[in-house]
């Protein structure tokens, strides 16, 4: 035997922004069974030098925020932490990362997140 039918689904979803504010949302309904299956929504701010956003996703099971700053012209530098309420481990997983500009082509970078794992990379573009 086979799972229950998958009907056909609308989704939908919008953002509107003003000022720098963004606000966001989605949703998917499934016409066969009446209801609306998938949610999330996000808001956030953004200027030149930096940007926050905070997300709920998965039916507002998981709760994510962000921030972002152009340190300099330079360097820039973020962050990010994640809730998953339905997580079979406690707690917010967290990361945080940066990135140097060493001249007009090239640049390094590196993130760690909580578990203690550390990214790094590098980029070089020859003309």
């Amino acid at each position: 035997m086979s799972g229950p039918a998958q009907g056909p689904t609308v989704t939908a979803d919008t953002v509107i922004g003003r000022d720098g504010f963004l606000l966001g949302a989605e949703a998917s309904y499934n016409v066969t069974e009446g209801k609306v299956t998938k949610y999330a929504t996000a808001v956030g701010f953004s200027a030149p030098e930096y940007a926050v956003t905070l997300h709920g996703l998965s039916n507002l099971s998981t709760f994510a925020a962000s921030y972002y700053h152009r340190v300099s012209p330079d360097v820039e530098a973020g962050a990010k932490a994640v809730y998953d309420t339905k997580a079979t481990t406690a707690g917010v997983n967290l990361e945080v990362g940066a990135k140097a500009y060493l001249d007009a082509a090239a640049f390094v970078k590196a993130k760690i997140n909580n578990s203690g794992i550390l990214a790094l990379g590098a980029c070089s573009l020859l003309g």
